[in-house]
Formats: structure tokens, C-alpha cells, sequence
């Protein structure tokens, strides 16, 4: 196993046509097991930040990028998302975006289907994640009838039934009202300590948050202003 979950080294990232850096000289270190929030202003580089992880920059957004990222110990700027593909699963600002299944069963399976995971393998780690999540109750439901908590909820059971070792959330409080949020939270600490997880939530609003997580790192107008825990 490499020796941290993410690493990053002297970072720097212009999107197309622009001459201003999305991110500018970043440098940070993540340890496997750690439950971290990157926080900041709007426009500071947050998502930015996420894309560069999970390799959708400078694979599919393209522009420039400088630096070195490591994720499990793979080189993500040579490998891009296949790279990490397994390794890291994430969860986007508007999860409605990644369903591609109309029920939610399929929906849950299908990334077990996409790693070829044997049908005996694949039944159980649905079975669990419904249960874990406490989900089951939407099992068969039609993804187009679920409300925005339940939408991001069966997005996470789809990408926590492969195991990945590293789950990033974008803004995932967003558009949740107080309950939810305080909901949400508790199962991703419950997962946490659980399965050792290494957890990176993208987030402005901390004041829930904050309660649950062991390190803030604080990103704004482009570079990190602060870390700690």
C-alpha cells in the first residue's frame, strides 16, 4: 500500500484560456483513515481541487497542469481516471447528474457490474449497502420519483458497494435542509469508523460539519491558507 491516500506536490492548474491559476502552488498530504473538509469561497478552487483527484483535470476538462498527484499510490496526471478507477469513488454536487439506472436496485448494481464482480459477490455487497444506508425500502424504487436526500444517498450506496479506499464528496450539503444534513453526516461518520475510510468532503458550509471531521483545510483565491486539525 502507498504510504498516503492523496498527495499532492506544487500544484499549479490553469482551465482553457485563462491566464489567471484555478490553483496555484498547492502542496498537500492526506493520510489513509483521515475524515477531512476542504473549505473556502465560492471560486477559491475547491471543486478544482476534487477534479484534479479523481483525474477528470487534465483528462477531460484539459488546460494546463503543473505538479504531481498521487492517489493510492498512482500517478493520476499520467494515468487519469482509470487510474483510480475502484480506488476512489466520488459523489458530485448535483448527484442527480451520475444516475444512469431507472430503478434503484440497478442503479446501486451497476457499478459492480462495470468492475466485473462475480454475481454471488456483487448480490452481497448490494444486500449490505442497502442495509448499512438503511435504504432497502427504496430497493425497487424509479429513480426519476426520489427526493434530492434520497437521489444522493442510493449515488452513495452505488459507489461505497465496490469499496473504494477514498470517497470525495463535492458541496454534498448544498441542497439539504437541516435534518438531512445532520442525517448525512452521522451515516458518513458511521462509515468512517467502521471501515477506516478515507473520507475528502468539498464544503462551505461547516457548521454542522465541523463536529465530525479530524482535519479543515481551507482554500482561497487559489492556494491554501490554512490546514489543520
Amino acid at each position: 500500500m502507498a504510504n498516503k491516500a492523496i498527495e499532492l506536490k506544487n500544484i499549479t492548474y490553469f482551465y482553457p484560456n485563462t491566464s489567471a491559476p484555478a490553483l496555484e502552488n498547492i502542496n498537500l498530504s492526506i493520510d489513509y483513515g483521515e475524515f477531512i473538509a476542504i473549505a473556502g469561497p465560492s471560486g477559491g478552487g475547491k471543486s478544482t481541487l476534487c477534479r484534479i483527484i479523481v483525474g477528470l483535470i487534465p483528462h477531460v476538462y484539459g488546460g494546463s497542469l503543473a505538479g504531481e498527484v498521487y492517489v493510492d499510490g498512482v500517478n493520476v496526471v499520467d494515468k487519469g481516471i482509470k487510474g483510480v478507477a475502484g480506488k476512489v469513488g466520488i459523489v458530485l454536487q448535483i448527484p442527480e447528474n451520475q444516475i444512469v439506472n431507472l430503478i434503484v436496485e440497478e442503479e446501486i448494481a451497476f457499478p459492480l457490474e462495470n468492475f466485473l464482480f462475480d454475481i454471488d459477490t456483487a448480490s452481497k455487497r448490494l444486500e449490505d449497502v442497502l442495509k448499512d444506508l438503511e435504504i432497502s425500502y427504496l430497493r425497487y424504487r424509479t429513480t426519476n420519483t426520489l427526493s434530492g436526500g434520497e437521489i444522493q444517498k442510493v449515488v452513495l450506496a452505488s459507489v461505497l458497494a465496490y469499496k473504494p479506499k477514498i470517497l470525495i464528496l463535492d458541496e454534498p450539503l448544498a441542497h439539504l435542509d437541516p435534518y438531512s444534513v445532520r442525517d448525512l453526516l452521522t451515516l458518513l461518520y458511521k462509515i468512517h469508523e467502521t471501515e477506516n475510510l478515507t473520507i475528502v468532503v468539498i464544503e462551505h458550509r461547516l457548521t454542522e460539519l465541523i463536529k465530525y471531521i479530524s482535519r479543515l483545510i481551507v482554500l482561497d483565491r487559489h492556494v491554501i491558507v490554512d490546514d489543520e486539525p
